[in-house]
């Protein structure tokens, strides 16, 4: 049986460690290592040619998949994007780093909703979910807001050090999403199912 508390609080921490980041002002990272603003407009606009090309192909794959699964692929991938960054020595590794990090958004982009959405409505309280997802956008703000602060500290320690700070914050994310439980929306009985 679910246990819709221990679900909901599990998202919460997911969103926390997710959003929480040494390196969220990676803009002014690069800065710091040398890079020119075209350089980074570059980065930025590889960020969003990745987002629009599998925005619809990773919601698909969710649906099929499961959306516990492709919310730790998207651990995974921004996970690829910090070691990448940390062995990056040029601007398309810098690219390719940060395609990975657009790759992390885009399997991440409303799959914890739709898992906590399927959640509710299984424990018969989707009501919840407006106060969810209100909550999600909270910690969304405050945690952007607390890395976007922590900058500076990030160019202190060096790259290499605030992009591995986000590797361990991954490995700890990933154990956490693992112990979600998976709920498909409906069965073709019209059912919910759940997977552990």
């Amino acid at each position: 049986m679910l246990d819709i508390k221990k679900q909901l609080s599990k998202l919460y921490s997911s969103s926390v460690l997710g959003s929480l980041s040494l390196t969220g002002a990676w803009v002014a990272i690069l800065s710091a290592r040398g890079y020119s603003l075209v350089e980074i407009g570059i980065a930025e606009t590889v960020f969003h040619i990745t987002s629009l090309i599998f925005e619809i192909p990773s919601g698909v794959l969710a649906d099929v998949f499961g959306r516990k699964k492709m919310l730790i692929v998207s651990t995974l991938m921004r996970m690829i994007g910090n070691i990448v960054m940390i062995l990056s020595d040029d601007l398309f590794t810098v690219c390719m780093s940060i395609a990975f990090m657009a790759l992390s958004y885009n399997f991440s982009s409303g799959t914890g909703d739709a898992l906590a959405y399927d959640s509710l409505k299984l424990a018969g309280q989707e009501d919840g979910f407006e106060k969810f997802s209100s909550n999600q956008l909270i910690i969304y703000r405050l945690c952007s807001g607390i890395s976007t602060l922590c900058a500076g500290f990030a160019i202190v320690i060096g790259h290499k050090l605030a992009y591995g700070t986000d590797l361990v914050t991954g490995a700890v994310q990933i154990l956490l999403l693992s112990s979600l439980c998976e709920i498909y929306a409906e069965n073709t009985s019209g059912d919910n199912v759940i997977l552990y």
